[in-house]
């Protein structure tokens, strides 16, 4: 009887394991999918972006009568844009004396 009671305690214990183990494992299976999906998502938003941000700086580059600068010099800088005065990528135009720096971060 005592015997009984160990072995069917054991075998509670080992399917109980199997299933946290098989439960983990979707789980694991679940989040990267998931994971893949949300990196897509936010790679492509970020391309874009920086394809934007570039084409305006290009465009800019053009009205004032500079030669642009490559779409994939301004990407390779880094991977977003804003204003940034101490960055050392600067935009000078004969029109202009001032100096307008673009920091692609």
């Amino acid at each position: 009887m005592h015997d009984q009671r160990e072995k069917a305690q054991r075998d509670y214990d080992w399917a109980i394991s199997g299933a946290r183990e098989e439960g983990r494992e979707v789980g694991r299976k679940e989040g990267r999918k998931e994971g893949r999906k949300e990196g897509r998502k936010e790679g492509l938003e970020e391309g874009l972006e920086r394809g934007i941000i570039a084409g305006r700086i290009q465009t800019l580059q053009e009205i004032l009568g500079d030669a642009p600068t490559t779409t994939a010099s301004l990407t390779e800088l880094s991977p977003g844009c804003t204003y940034d005065p101490t960055c050392s990528v600067a935009a000078t135009t004969p029109r202009s004396p001032s100096v307008t720096r673009f920091h692609l971060q």
